[in-house]
């Protein structure tokens, strides 16, 4: 058994957990895991949301690696997936281990019309649970597919996520906005409430708590303010908006 490879791939793992939206505590014990499950002994890995760091022994000899994470997204599928490789690798040898965790990262996600039909899809129940009128459902159907197919292209160009949060706050307030100015909805705040709703950052939160209930407080502490910042930028583009339309001679 090569331990540098079983290093390699346990860091691998663990980076995708997180990039997919994993908590801090999950992806540890997923690594020390999979250093376990190969008779690496006295393993210490320590994640941040935004690094890993990791070391293990093996015959007497000290293996380490560091890792940056830079991207992170939702894929809940993908964490339960590689959560289960990491318990059945002790039925599996290094070389099928790597097939198989390669096998979970080719595996395609969902297609971009899928994406964008079921973000609008989102929206347009969350206008109808805020009782909104059918035509407010339906205009936060279009908003809410419009934004969820910009966020997706900017996330594809590596556009910082507070600017795509603040960007797609803007043209959802100004969307309400016009659309109740020419009599098209018969409430701008359903709409506006409905549809932001696809930018709230529910896992963020979610996982601070778990987090900082697991005792990962370092890790909790930066998911809430991560969390902090996504609101701020909500509410900021939001502002901007109103702040535009009312210079524009538009009443609010």
């Amino acid at each position: 058994m090569n331990p540098n490879k079983v290093i390699q791939l346990a860091i691998k793992a663990g980076s995708l957990l997180l990039e997919s939206g994993a908590e801090t505590y999950r992806v540890e014990d997923t690594i020390v895991r999979i250093c376990n499950n190969y008779e690496m002994v006295d393993t210490n890995c320590f994640c941040t949301q935004t690094g890993i760091m990791l070391s293990s022994i093996y015959d007497g000899t000290t293996y380490s690696q560091v890792a940056r994470i830079s991207t992170r997204s939702t894929n809940l599928d993908r964490i339960g997936k590689i959560n289960q490789l990491s318990r059945d690798a002790r039925i599996l040898n290094v070389e099928q281990f790597e097939s198989q965790l390669n096998h979970i990262v080719e595996t395609k996600t969902y297609s971009l019309l899928t994406n964008v039909l079921f973000a609008g899809i989102c929206t347009f129940g969350f206008a109808l649970l805020f009782r909104g009128t059918w035509i407010d459902a339906l205009c936060a159907f279009i908003l809410g597919a419009i934004v969820r197919y910009c966020t997706l292209l900017f996330e594809a160009k590596e556009l910082n996520s507070f600017f795509t949060i603040s960007m797609s706050a803007i043209f959802i307030t100004l969307s309400a906005l016009i659309f109740e100015q020419i009599h098209l909805i018969a409430n701008r705040n359903t709409v506006i409430i409905s549809t932001i709703m696809l930018l709230v950052p529910g896992l963020a939160i979610t996982n601070a708590i778990r987090d900082s209930i697991a005792g990962d407080l370092v890790s909790g502490t930066a998911r809430g303010v991560e969390a902090l910042l996504i609101a701020i930028a909500v509410a900021l583009g939001s502002g901007i908006a109103m702040t535009i339309w009312i210079s524009l001679g538009g009443m609010i």
